[in-house]
């Protein structure tokens, strides 16, 4: 089985896997080499990665990537299923998160221009009254 150095951001991934996932992790283990590497690479950093990350960090090319995973989708449906399913979840993940930034960017934003309005209009800053 490929191994997971370089692949675990949280400070414990075997306490974080879900007994899917360390099935998942199994399943990997029958597969070959590169195939099982470049799945890996998508599923265990918990941060969906993307497909030139993922490339990047196996020293491979993108279209070497994807062809593991195509490779990976004809010969193991399976498991590509359950890689993808995998990976929609840490998509999932990211694009809440990504959205919680843009909302706090966003308050952040309207909270300085109506200090602007107010310094405008008044003369003074709101928090100098």
């Amino acid at each position: 089985m490929p191994s997971r150095e370089g692949y675990a951001p949280c400070a414990a991934p075997e306490k974080t896997e879900s007994a899917g996932h360390a099935a998942l992790l199994e399943a990997l283990g029958g597969l070959p080499a590169g195939r099982a590497r470049v799945a890996l690479a998508l599923i265990v950093p918990r941060v969906a990665p993307t497909y030139p990350e993922v490339a990047a960090r196996l020293g491979i090319g993108r279209g070497t990537a994807h062809t593991h995973l195509k490779r990976l989708r004809t010969g193991h449906p399976d498991v590509y299923a359950a890689v993808m399913a995998e990976r929609a979840q840490s998509l999932t993940r990211r694009h809440r998160e990504a959205l919680a930034r843009d909302a706090a960017h966003s308050r952040r934003w309207q909270r300085r221009q109506a200090h602007r309005r107010c310094y405008a209009r008044y003369g003074y800053w709101p928090w100098e009254r």
